[in-house]
């Protein structure tokens, strides 16, 4: 409950209560665990824990180098994206660079990689551009082409999910029927539609081995930034993959979490299972 007010704390930069057993030592493998050092600080700042605590200034460390890789990060995001406008590549940003810009600051949200659907067909030319970007291939997935640089770790997506999840993968296909030319060749999805993807990722991972504080927050960040999805479409969509009930649960969970709700005995569960998991679960999963 402890690292739970920190984490909302930081996100909403409002004060929360402390548990009185609350342990900063305690809680910072924890913390380390689930990839939230920033929001961890900015959080306890809030609460009260003074700067000068031994854990605060572990974190403030990590933190200061966060807010450096998350810059280079977008930074980068930004140059790729140029690169595809000026040769003509169609591309959709996902997950974490969509999500980064919804915190009070971005470096609140770490991102292990960047995920861009792109077109199979156009991949000989994007090897070309990245490759002259300075970007060097490393092992891919069924869904993913991957590449690493010294600012980014890029994940190409061929199909927002891999076919090993057959029953997911059955509804998004290539992911470029749910999708909408915003302008030049970036495409988008609608907010409810770009919310399902976030979730059916939460989901995939949490039954396959597990995800983490970071990820659930996420759920609650971004429908705070889209406060008027339309529900009725978001079940009707998630029940065609057989999520509705796990949606219904989460969203209560979630508003455990962050909104004073009751606790039941299965917000307790799903709360203990996304802890025991730490950032991407508990299992090497494919992301």
């Amino acid at each position: 409950k402890g690292i739970l007010a920190l984490v909302r704390a930081g996100i909403t930069g409002e004060p929360m209560p402390l548990p009185t057993e609350f342990s900063m030592e305690e809680a910072f493998r924890q913390i380390q665990r689930h990839q939230i050092p920033g929001l961890a600080f900015e959080g306890a700042l809030r609460c009260g824990v003074p700067k000068t605590h031994p854990v605060m200034q572990q974190l403030f460390r990590i933190y200061c180098m966060d807010v450096q890789y998350s810059q280079r990060q977008m930074d980068a995001v930004r140059t790729l994206c140029e690169a595809f406008e000026e040769q003509g590549i169609d591309y959709m940003c996902m997950k974490g660079c969509n999500l980064k810009p919804l915190y009070p600051k971005h470096e609140l949200r770490r991102m292990g990689d960047a995920d861009i659907l792109i077109r199979d067909e156009q991949y000989p030319m994007i090897k070309k551009i990245i490759t002259k970007l300075g970007y060097r291939e490393d092992v891919g997935a069924d869904h993913t082409y991957t590449w690493k640089s010294d600012a980014l770790y890029l994940e190409l997506h061929k199909r927002p999910i891999p076919k090993e999840s057959a029953d997911l993968y059955a509804y998004f296909s290539d992911g470029w029927s749910r999708t909408h030319l915003c302008e030049g060749h970036r495409y988008e999805q609608t907010a409810e539609d770009e919310y399902i993807y976030v979730f059916v990722h939460y989901a995939k991972h949490y039954r396959l081995g597990g995800i983490g504080l970071r990820h659930a927050a996420d759920l609650w960040v971004y429908k705070k930034a889209n406060p008027d999805l339309d529900e009725t479409y978001l079940m009707n969509e998630l029940e065609k993959m057989n999520l509705g009930v796990f949606y219904t649960n989460v969203q209560r969970m979630l508003s455990v979490w962050f909104e004073d709700a009751p606790e039941d005995d299965v917000s307790d569960f799903i709360t203990e299972t996304v802890f025991n998991s730490g950032a991407f679960g508990t299992s090497d999963v494919i992301r």
